[in-house]
Order: structure tokens, then sequence, then C-alpha cells
């Protein structure tokens, strides 16, 4: 009779019992997968930021030769009242952290620090980023030339077209081609063509 009575819970005491938790094997495979997923999460981190930064520098080197080329056709007061001056930005791998927009005093369309400093602006680019190469050729598509030292891209109105040049007064290049690293070996390219034309590749 008492054996009756307390069937149901001696069978709910052996169900209980059977229950295991986790064995020692699968608690380490569980944390090894998780240490794991943990470390390639981390290591990916890096490289996904330094990817994102060189992109931003990339872009803000883009505007500013798209302000610039504002600054050109849309008739901006330039040294001495004059409202005929060229606008420009210059890159040199010399300075490879900063780069220039600058007013085109001496009508050149190229960046003179001498005798009058034509910067308007001067921007450093952010921690662990350089400017790596510059180019410019007669081609419409691409650099066949070796890489420069400097580089000036210029806008002055009436004319929308951009006066690509690597001298002071030089022959003006159909294409350009400026190359942003990070540390990480991240890249990206902003070409400039002389039709205008600004865009940023990988």
């Amino acid at each position: 009779m008492y054996t009756m009575l307390f069937a149901p819970f001696i069978q709910q005491k052996k169900r209980a019992s059977g229950k295991r938790g986790f064995t020692l094997v699968e608690l380490m495979i569980s944390i090894s997968i998780f240490v794991f997923m943990t470390a390639f999460l981390v290591s990916k981190y890096g490289t996904f930021n330094g990817s994102i930064l060189v992109t931003n520098v990339a872009y803000d080197i883009a505007i500013t030769i798209r302000q610039a080329q504002a600054y050109g056709l849309y008739v901006r007061q330039g040294i001495g009242g004059n409202f005929d001056s060229a606008y420009g930005t210059y890159f040199n791998t010399g300075a490879n952290d900063e780069f220039k927009l600058f007013v085109d005093a001496s009508g050149d369309f190229f960046y003179q620090s001498s005798p009058a400093d034509e910067v308007l602006n001067k921007y450093k680019l952010k921690k662990n980023m350089s400017i790596k190469s510059l180019c410019a050729s007669n081609s419409d598509s691409t650099c066949d030339s070796s890489p420069v030292s400097a580089l000036s891209v210029a806008f002055k109105r009436p004319d929308p077209t951009a006066i690509i040049t690597t001298t002071p007064g030089g022959p003006r290049k159909r294409y350009a081609k400026i190359v942003v690293a990070a540390t990480d070996g991240s890249t990206r390219k902003i070409i400039v063509r002389d039709n205008g034309q600004i865009s940023i590749e990988q």
C-alpha cells in the first residue's frame, strides 16, 4: 500500500536522478569554440577598423578636390581681391601625412610656398594614414608612367575640367591617381580625370 502511494514520487526521483549536466569534455569543447571565435573576431576587427579609416581619408581627399572645383568654378574671391584665380589641391609624397587646398596666385596651376604662400587650408591625415603614391598620365584610364613625387589638381573658371600637373607650369595630364594607405596595409585610390570626374576605388 505504501509502495503504491509513493510510487509516483519514486519514479519522479529516478527520472530526476537520470538527468545529467555537461561532462568535462563537453565543457572544454564549448570553451574552446568560444575562445576561437573571440580570437577570430578580435583579429578581424583591426583589419576592418583600418579599412574603414582609410576609406574615410579617401573620401576626405575627394571632397577637398571637389571643394577646389567649386571654388574655381563659382568664383571665390582670390588673393588681392581677384576673381579669376584658380583653386586646387596639392599632394606631395615627401609630406605624406598631409595635403593642401590652395589658391593659384602665381598662375602656374601648382602650389607654391614662395614668394607668397598660396595655401588656404592644410589637412593632416588621421593617425597611421599616409599618402603612399602619386601618379599622373596622358591615358584616360590608367597610369602609364612612373610615380611622381608631387601632384596638383586645379580648376579655373569658366572651364570645369581638371588641370592636372606634376610640376609648376608643366604639361597637363589627363589622369591622376592618389593612393592612401593605412599601417595595416589597407589602401584606397582616388582617381581624378581631366573631365572633372572624381572617384574612389579599392
